[in-house]
């Protein structure tokens, strides 16, 4: 029974998305119900992970009872689920900032049953076994997020979100013509029935090709260099919630989705050139970004370099590929979808309470505000990756990995984007928080507590993470041992749709 509970992540927010869409009148009783689906998801998700990392059993669900190679299939694994398990925690900090921030009688009706919808869509991507489904994962997400972007937007700042729709256009269609050369290669589209027939193609070029689209396809969702000059002009335009949410998740997506494929579904052995690539596009993808997070007068635009910078740390232990390198992208991709998010949300009460987004008008928050410059030091050291805070461990084992695969220029702009990630963050700190000229603005609105206590619980977890990283390691290590082992994924049709651990723990074959 508990293999079933694998659809409630993303049943759930698509009941309660269709609900508050016919229920489209904003009420306090609208929000709790929301609320509570959130919460919902975020137990069952936890709930699932717990059981499989305490277990080892990694929960596969056939809907319609069809199995591999012809039916739809979930895989409920570490990784999967906790990406579910973070989607779930980000956006009720998300929801409960909109309820802190805007007014009953102001809030649009759509704008909860979008962001149940973009969820959706996210943990469909996931939790999906196959090429297909997550195509149309990345479809159902991309349609509330272009629906989210322009909601609340006037004529003037609509036009931002062209690159974002364009460009996300583009790559949906390349996804679906590499969806149609899986299926003509392989005759299938499940990943474990892809990874037994791709062992027959390790000498193949079009092997090869076809990783070359998924970097193309994953790589512009996640935003890598070249394709990443979408999202600092689409990012930007977003109210403080959305923005949390779309850079905390949607690029992680992305990465996610880099990570499925290149340990699940192709042989190791037939890529080396693919892993190659990764890492020499990590290295602009680290570098480029953050020197306009250097030049940037934007808090929003700054976080929004920031973002895109620390991408190429994720892309970086991909191509690499080594246990080590891979456990410490995973833990670093956690780390970074708490603090992103929670650095947009403490940037929204700086606008807030300055009236302004342009740092340099800025001013005097530390004497007014001293719990938000806190909480904003805490996140920004976390994202430099100051020791102990979370964002430390990951860059340490990277660097660390980096030195065991012989790539000194790597581990160079690993240092160079995490100092120049530093400086943006004392520029913030200094014009917002140390600079002793008031702003130019009055404080518009009073900063309502809720909105701290929305930030509080990404806080924590970044905390957790952080003061005590073993539990999060250990996780992260199963989870990666658990995505590279390509047999014990495989399934064969009339095979038990249930895997159970050895008790020495996975190896990598």
């Amino acid at each position: 029974m508990i293999n079933n509970a694998l659809v409630l992540p993303i049943l759930i927010p698509l009941l309660a998305g269709t609900l508050l869409s016919l229920w489209r009148s904003p009420s306090y009783f609208r929000r709790v119900f929301s609320l509570s689906a959130f919460f919902a998801q975020f137990w069952l998700t936890l709930s699932l992970l717990i059981d499989v990392n305490s277990s080892g059993i990694k929960h596969i669900l056939t809907l319609g009872g069809w199995k591999a190679p012809i039916g739809i299939m979930l895989n409920g694994d570490i990784l999967g689920l906790t990406m579910a398990s973070l989607t779930g925690m980000v956006a009720i900090s998300v929801v409960i900032y909109l309820f802190g921030s805007k007014r009953i009688s102001s809030e649009n009706g759509l704008i909860l049953p979008l962001i149940h919808f973009i969820c959706a869509g996210i943990n469909l991507s996931f939790l999906t076994g196959d090429i297909f489904n997550l195509f149309v994962a990345f479809e159902i997400m991309l349609l509330a997020s272009y629906a989210l972007m322009t909601l609340e937007t006037d004529k003037s700042t609509t036009k931002n979100a062209f690159p974002y729709l364009t460009i996300n256009l583009l790559g949906s269609t390349v996804f679906l013509c590499a969806a149609g050369l899986y299926y003509s290669l392989f005759g299938t589209l499940n990943f474990a029935s892809i990874s037994i027939e791709a062992a027959n193609f390790i000498d193949a070029p079009r092997l090869f090709i076809l990783s070359i689209l998924m970097i193309c396809v994953f790589g512009l969702k996640a935003g890598i260099f070249p394709m990443y000059y979408w999202l600092p002009i689409s990012y930007p335009m977003l109210p403080t919630p959305i923005a949390a949410l779309f850079a905390g998740l949607l690029t992680k997506v992305g990465i996610y989705a880099l990570i499925r494929v290149f340990c699940t579904v192709f042989p190791v052995d037939a890529l080396t050139a693919s892993y190659e690539l990764l890492m020499l596009i990590s290295i602009p993808t680290m570098v480029i970004p953050i020197l306009g997070a250097i030049i940037s007068k934007d808090i929003f635009l700054i976080l929004c370099f920031n973002l895109m910078s620390h991408i190429g740390f994720m892309i970086a232990a991909i191509g690499l590929y080594t246990p080590e390198s891979l456990t410490a992208g995973f833990l670093y991709m956690i780390h970074h979808v708490i603090v992103i998010a929670s650095l947009f949300l403490i940037a929204g009460i700086i606008i807030k309470k300055t009236g302004t987004r342009m740092i340099t008008k800025m001013g005097g928050l530390w004497k007014r505000s001293p719990l938000l410059g806190v909480l904003f030091l805490i996140q920004a050291l976390a994202l430099v990756g100051i020791p102990p805070l979370s964002g430390f461990w990951g860059k340490l084992m990277l660097l660390q990995s980096s030195a065991i695969g012989h790539s000194p220029i790597l581990i160079i702009s690993i240092l160079i984007a995490s100092i120049l990630t530093l400086l943006s963050m004392v520029k913030i700190w200094f014009y917002a928080f140390c600079n002793s000229q008031e702003s130019e603005e009055p404080e518009p609105t009073q900063i309502h507590a809720v909105l701290y206590g929305a930030i509080g619980i990404l806080i924590i977890g970044s905390l957790a993470i952080g003061l005590n990283p073993r539990p999060v390691y250990n996780l992260t290590k199963s989870g990666i041992s658990m995505a590279q082992h390509q047999t014990q994924y495989q399934l064969e049709a009339e095979s038990s749709p249930v895997f159970k651990k050895e008790k020495k723990g996975y190896s990598h074959e």
